[in-house]
């Protein structure tokens, strides 16, 4: 028997299906409609910027000061900043001027570059808009425009590329078209050894700023270590995030120096993702490696190094650089040495495999597990067997079982001597004991004389350090 359908049953059916998209169409409109209503371009809600200056303050920050025209009052208006090549951006709100019409408003905003956690290298670019909300709630956002953060102290000229600009001040051009040149001959080498072609990175622009001399130059950088700054001469520093870089270009070295701060910037493109960092001994080893005027200095700490035993043990491990100057040194060239090693025995394609595995999330220790098929101490005694040093033993951790302490066995107390019982007794007729317990806060003789001591080789050390500051 054929099943049967009800006429009138299908037809309720279909008006029930063609009411509810009918309304699903007509609410999804409305939410539209709504948005593009509240949430347009400056020029549908003719919001105008009537003026506009931004001033450089380096290394203090950048101010903006705009006059707006709208056919609202204007309730707020937000300042959205993205530095150089960050994928993130940040905003804060503008403070309005006190004395605005019902159409023209002031605003001003002072953007703080003057911390550590705030700090934005010169000659870096900035994108920036303004999205403006009146009284009725309706949002306007202005289209994106570009300034520039400078060095305010100069007078900057310019030689550039189509991926790299490096700016200058004073009679240094050729200088400047000297590190225009190295960074070029630089990103050629290096882009086969860290990317696929498939990444977007590739071709983002690199903004180098060219210092005269060391005064110059240390006004723009960042606070850090004050051993490494008296001992070793900063002659370059790149800020990865940004894709700028500083270069010390008073001395011969100064191609060297921007091909090494170049290769940051390239290694961090190419190897960086959002949750690992790129450890410290490939990070220094690639800049070196493909640096196109290598310090030879570095090939002389390894070999001291090497036959002091005073190598890193293990570089793979280290998470940052030394502290002290002679092992930064160190540092530096067992770096290189590790990477040359690596990209010479397995090549450039494994190494740009290695880098996209990092870029994508992949733990370092992992990364060479997939790509190399090996961990990171056997990769380091490759190394260490290639240039003649011994082999790292990973210490074997024994945990050692406590001895236990015999309990002392409870007695009862008595004030008379009795079998079995501890004898309870006066010390009022008992010589006073010599007290010697030393801790912190106390006084007794060793603790002095510990503290003497303490004091005597501090001035010794103090009394060193004076006659080396001398004779420097």
């Amino acid at each position: 028997m054929k099943p049967t359908t009800n006429i009138k049953d299908f037809y309720s059916l279909k008006t029930i299906i063609f009411i509810s998209f009918t309304s699903l169409t007509l609410t999804l409109f409305l939410v539209i409609n709504y948005y593009q209503i509240n949430t347009l371009s400056a020029e549908e809600t003719s919001t105008q910027i009537l003026s506009e200056k931004i001033t450089s303050d380096f290394p203090q920050g950048i101010k903006f000061e705009s006059e707006f025209s709208n056919p609202n009052e204007i309730q707020s208006i937000k300042l959205m900043i993205k530095f150089g090549t960050q994928e993130r951006g940040a905003y804060n709100y503008m403070e309005l001027g006190k004395n605005n019409s019902l159409r023209n408003t002031t605003a001003r905003f002072f953007w703080r570059t003057d911390t550590p956690a705030k700090y934005v290298p010169p000659n870096t670019f900035i994108n920036y808009n303004y999205e403006i909300t009146d009284i009725n709630g309706n949002k306007s956002i202005t289209k994106t425009k570009k300034t520039l953060y400078l060095d305010s102290r100069f007078e900057w000229q310019y030689v550039s590329n189509d991926m790299v600009n490096v700016a200058y001040h004073g009679p240094v051009k050729k200088r400047a078209e000297t590190v225009l040149d190295a960074i070029n001959q630089t990103v050629d080498r290096m882009n086969p050894v860290l990317f696929n072609f498939d990444n977007e990175k590739i071709n983002l622009p690199i903004r180098v700023t060219l210092y005269n001399n060391y005064k110059e130059m240390i006004g723009a950088l960042p606070a850090k270590s004050k051993t490494i700054s008296r001992e070793l001469v900063t002659e370059g520093q790149a800020f990865t995030s940004y894709g700028t870089v500083l270069v010390l270009g008073s001395g011969q070295l100064a191609a060297g120096t921007a091909s090494h701060e170049a290769i940051h910037i390239l290694s961090h493109r190419a190897g960086e993702g959002r949750i690992y960092k790129l450890p410290q001994w490939l990070d220094e080893g690639l800049a070196e490696y493909g640096n196109i005027q290598p310090s030879y200095s570095y090939d002389l700490a390894l070999e001291f190094a090497i036959g002091t035993n005073r190598l890193i043990t293990p570089i793979t491990s280290s998470q940052k650089v030394p502290s002290s100057p002679e092992d930064v040194i160190i540092f530096y060239g067992q770096s290189r040495s590790l990477v040359s090693m690596i990209i010479s025995k397995y090549g450039n394609p494994k190494m740009r495999e290695l880098m996209a595995q990092m870029k994508k999330g992949t733990k370092l220790p992992d990364a060479i597990k997939i790509v190399y098929k090996k961990t990171l101490i056997d990769i380091e005694n490759e190394w260490r067997s290639s240039v003649k040093a011994p082999l790292y033993l990973k210490e074997k951790t024994q945990s050692a079982k406590p001895t236990a302490v015999p309990q002392k066995k409870l007695k009862l107390f008595s004030l008379t001597p009795q079998p079995g019982a501890e004898t309870i007794k006066s010390n009022k007729n008992d010589e006073p004991q010599p007290f010697t317990q030393v801790s912190c806060g106390t006084s007794g003789s060793t603790a002095k004389d510990l503290s003497f001591g303490g004091i005597i080789i501090l001035l010794i050390i103090l009394a060193s350090k004076s006659k080396k500051i001398n004779k420097s």
